[in-house]
């Protein structure tokens, strides 16, 4: 999904090297939201690095978790209905570095 570009972004603007790939995959996927096994493999990292600013967004209230559909076992969390993110998802998306402009993010959906 990304490279150490957007890496060094992330870890120059938020003081971590994932948060800025989390934010992306959050405002890409918006109502349908993400699961992080999905967002994991995208990234060629492990889930563990993720959790720990999810929950941060969480319990900021800027992310939630989305209700388990059917026999599903995945978790999906996606942006609450915060006014912050209009202005945050573009931020998001200016940040990224050039080599993601172009690309799709795959593996969020559901």
């Amino acid at each position: 999904m990304a490279g150490q570009g957007v890496r060094q972004v992330s870890s120059a603007i938020f003081g971590n090297k994932y948060r800025l790939e989390l934010l992306l995959a959050l405002a890409s996927a918006a109502e349908e939201g993400i699961c992080v096994k999905d967002l994991a493999d995208a990234c060629d990292a492990p889930t563990s690095v993720f959790q720990p600013q999810l929950r941060a967004l969480m319990s900021a209230g800027f992310v939630r978790r989305l209700p388990q559909l059917g026999q599903n076992r995945r978790v999906f969390y996606a942006l609450t209905d915060m006014s912050t993110w209009t202005g945050l998802r573009r931020l998001v998306q200016d940040l990224q570095p050039d080599e993601l402009r172009t690309g799709v993010r795959e593996g969020a959906n559901r």
